[in-house]
């Protein structure tokens, strides 16, 4: 039987880390908000001539592999191995689509919004200038143009 200084230790330790994700909570909807209210206006300095935006999209049975890596215990944000699979997918498909990815640093892609920071997470050490967009940060009037789907 747990001594009661022992008990108040683990409750303590409880309500931390119960704190501490509802920060985490707090902040990525900070985040998410912020990002949603800039990302609309620095759309318009992606469109081409033509006014439309040019687009990648990704296939939905890949949308659904990086959620459930999303959600999956064994792949916290910071550790992206359990992604590697996956990532070699999206490479693959983005050479298929565009030739070598690491000149297609212009490359921008659209995917749903929750998965759109882990996405780009795992993209940017091999392409840190392609642009990962969430379809709420398009404004009501842009044209979207797809000029394939990442497979």
């Amino acid at each position: 039987m747990p001594t009661p200084m022992a008990a108040r230790s683990t409750s303590r330790k409880r309500a931390r880390r119960a704190k501490i994700a509802q920060e985490a909570e707090f902040y990525g909807a900070m985040d998410g908000a912020a990002r949603l209210a800039l990302g609309r206006s620095l759309v318009t300095l992606l469109l081409g001539t033509d006014r439309k935006l040019r687009v990648l999209k990704l296939d939905p049975v890949i949308e659904d592999e990086l959620s459930q890596s999303i959600e999956t215990p064994a792949a916290p944000e910071r550790n992206l191995a359990p992604a590697m699979p996956l990532l070699r997918r999206l490479l693959d498909g983005l050479k298929r689509l565009i030739g070598d990815p690491a000149t297609a640093s212009s490359a921008i892609l659209l995917c749903h919004g929750r998965a759109r920071p882990h996405l780009r997470r795992l993209l940017e050490p091999f392409l840190p200038r392609v642009v990962v967009l969430a379809p709420a940060e398009l404004s009501p009037g842009v044209t979207v143009q797809y000029l394939g789907v990442i497979r």
